[in-house]
């Protein structure tokens, strides 16, 4: 894509793989440097708070709930291969039929001005009304 929008989608790519990289180099290198000074080792008898015994009953009840429809799935093999097909099919068919323009495709970057007057008056008074032709609104 050209004009200014190309050179902002460029920068944003960019930015973006810029950004990637750096979660990368992070991940690698700094957070398992950061994991071995923080954590310690597990002893046998660990003491929790009420924050972490209640999280992890939430943690479990979503670990059973994952399970309960792993199983319904597995029961409905057939069902289930139908369903992702049908899912398949309809994500190509709206992805071909949804508009894809998010631009316009000519953008010539115009910005227009309307200034009305009372009728009977001249053009250069009325440039003069408006701030005239060229001048800057800031300056």
């Amino acid at each position: 894509m050209g004009g200014i929008i190309g050179r902002l989608f460029r920068e944003f790519a960019v930015t973006l793989t810029m950004t990637i990289f750096v979660s990368m180099v992070v991940s690698l290198t700094l957070t398992p440097m950061m994991c071995s000074r923080f954590l310690r080792a597990h002893s046998d008898t660990p003491k929790h708070g009420r924050f972490y015994q209640l999280s992890e009953r939430g943690f479990d009840a979503m670990l059973n709930a994952y399970e309960r429809g792993l199983d319904i799935a597995m029961r409905w093999k057939l069902t289930t291969l139908v369903i992702f097909f049908a899912t398949l099919g309809l994500s190509i068919y709206l992805f071909i039929i949804i508009p894809k323009g998010f631009f316009p495709q000519q953008d010539i970057g115009l910005i227009t001005r309307d200034v009305r007057s009372q009728s009977g008056h001249f053009l250069c008074r009325n440039e003069a009304a408006a701030g005239g032709p060229r001048r800057d609104r800031d300056g």
